[in-house]
């Protein structure tokens, strides 16, 4: 027995059982399911034979540009000595510049709220630089990045690539 012969037969009698449950709708009309064709019918459309291998899906995930490449583009930075990629800013560096600039924010913020407290940062010792700002204190790292013009001699350059070129293919005609 073939599933389209038992989903024919099927339907039939699902319409008439609901002809005789439910009310007739406006004067006796009755429901009538259609018939699927068994070609067509859109049961067995876009369904994959076979399941794809994990090798196979693994190729079309990271086909092209989408597999991880290890960076070549690696330098120093020239201040402070960090790893950071080239031609871009040192995140270590770019964080002490945000950190000056709200140091900065907040002395303008006070100097507006109390004009006649208008102090130079740059003309305190350091007896009033510890009673100003309790909260920092200067590690062992910052200490060394302040000396850092002594073991950072000059900015360190990729090495240059030296292109020979290369020799003429011979081409031998064919006999």
């Amino acid at each position: 027995m073939s599933v389209s012969s038992s989903v024919s037969g099927l339907l039939p009698r699902l319409g008439e059982a609901l002809g005789r449950v439910l009310p007739p709708i406006g004067g006796g009309i009755s429901i009538r399911l259609p018939l699927p064709t068994g070609k067509d019918d859109g049961l067995v459309n876009a369904v994959p034979k076979k399941k794809t291998s994990h090798r196979k899906k693994r190729q079309r995930q990271l086909a092209g540009k989408k597999q991880i490449h290890p960076l070549n583009n690696l330098n120093r930075c020239p201040s402070c000595g960090n790893y950071k990629r080239a031609h871009t800013l040192c995140m270590h560096c770019v964080s002490q510049i945000q950190r000056l600039w709200r140091q900065r924010d907040q002395q303008e913020a006070e100097a507006k709220r109390d004009p006649g407290s208008v102090y130079n940062e740059d003309q305190l010792d350091e007896v009033d630089k510890r009673i100003l700002y309790p909260g920092k204190h200067e590690s062992d790292y910052e200490k060394k990045l302040k000396e850092r013009h002594e073991y950072i001699l000059s900015r360190p350059r990729t090495l240059p690539v030296n292109r020979t070129p290369k020799a003429p293919k011979v081409t031998r005609p064919r006999e």
